[in-house]
């Protein structure tokens, strides 16, 4: 078999890897690297990647929208709008996103793109090596964002998060194009913790997403059924258009993701950069590049098992995971007495892993103790 040498490798041409790759040249850290992306779908399809943030991020040249205000619904239908502090939601189109940084990549000397399957990496020999159906590909340092389901261990916990979404269009002005609902538990809670993401565009613009947290998927008429009914009986809204659909699944697990094995770094939902409570990753991607990037920028290459979502909040995560699943506590009362309790801008700094000891605390005390004191034993105790 034909082996080739490169001096960086990276399995997945997504959110992850092309991040990586850009900013690594984009930083002048990688700009005389030779490097290989490998993937088996470069053309891949739309999605809305969202995160909160309280400055500018890596990819502000293409936040498609972002929105300074927050609401959030409880099941009762009490809206407890709330003060974000400086945080402001941001969407990024993976569209615009692809495009931003392939017209750059594409156009470096250095780098070559493979579209094929990767069939495996192993680390040998002080390098990584990537086998496809023809070829072996070799480095010494080699980044996987390449997610298949882990094989679980018997205390693991693990649900999806499954949404479908409608980008619509309205015959009458109905959104303020400054506020999220960030999260509005006003649907039935019958398939599991489930909610409504509306972030509009403009007045009569909205993407409408249904959410839910639960071990399986739902029939595909069951998100159809969920959001028209929202839309006719919360929004009250009947005359719209339905421009076009997005439909997503996120893994929620308190697996132990290994973020490092020899010559091979793992990195996005691979290398454990999805929160487990929520199931947000685009930020925490950004941390572990920041990282990386500080690693190389050191005389030797210092990277190690470095964690995005600090240890205190993979217990929490563990631990919430744990109480979705036997559904005693309820996901909507979960976050409304979260969010009654502490104030919003803690909330969301806790959920970006952010928060020290004291405010840990609070979030900690704000939900149902006995609920969670088992739980999160066996959290801390794996």
């Amino acid at each position: 078999m034909p082996t080739h040498c490169f001096d960086i490798i990276i399995c997945g041409a997504g959110a992850a890897g092309l991040s990586l790759a850009y900013r690594a040249i984009k930083d002048n850290v990688w700009h005389n690297k030779s490097i290989l992306i490998i993937d088996s779908e470069l053309e891949k399809p739309e999605k809305t990647w969202c995160f909160w943030h309280h400055s500018a991020s890596p990819f502000e040249a293409i936040v498609f929208k972002e929105w300074p205000k927050f609401s959030f619904y409880t099941n009762a239908g009490e809206d407890l709008f709330f003060d974000n502090g400086n945080y402001h939601y941001k969407m990024i189109r993976s569209s615009d996103f692809f495009h931003y940084t392939l017209s750059f990549l594409k156009n470096q000397k250095n780098v070559t793109f493979l579209n094929a399957k990767v069939d495996a990496i192993v680390s040998k020999n002080n390098n990584g090596e990537v086998y496809t159906k023809t070829d072996c590909y070799k480095s010494p340092f080699v980044f996987n964002s390449i997610f298949t389901k882990p094989i679980l261990k018997k205390n693991t916990t693990y649900l999806l998060q499954h949404f479908k979404g409608y980008f619509i269009k309205s015959k009458k002005a109905l959104f303020d194009e400054q506020r999220i609902h960030f999260m509005d538990f006003r649907v039935p809670q019958t398939h599991g913790c489930s909610f409504v993401y509306v972030l509009p565009f403009n007045a009569k613009e909205a993407l409408i997403e249904y959410t839910v947290f639960s071990p399986s998927l739902l029939d595909s008429e069951a998100y159809d059924k969920n959001l028209k009914s929202y839309l006719s009986e919360v929004l009250k809204l009947e005359n719209y258009e339905i421009l076009k659909e997005e439909f997503g699944i996120i893994p929620m697990t308190d697996f132990s993701f290994e973020r490092k094995n020899g010559s091979i770094i793992n990195i996005g939902t691979n290398g454990g950069d999805t929160r487990g409570s929520t199931g947000y990753t685009f930020n925490n991607i950004q941390k572990t590049i920041d990282a990386i990037l500080e690693s190389f920028k050191s005389e030797d290459f210092t990277f190690s098992n470095i964690a995005t979502i600090p240890k205190a909040h993979q217990w929490f995560d563990a631990t919430i995971l744990q109480v979705l699943k036997k559904n005693e506590y309820q996901g909507h009362a979960i976050f409304t007495d979260i969010f009654k309790s502490v104030k919003a801008e803690t909330v969301l700094k806790f959920l970006d892993g952010e928060t020290g000891l004291m405010d840990n605390l609070k979030i900690m005390k704000s939900v149902k103790t006995h609920h969670f004191l088992i739980p999160f034993i066996k959290s801390i105790t794996k």
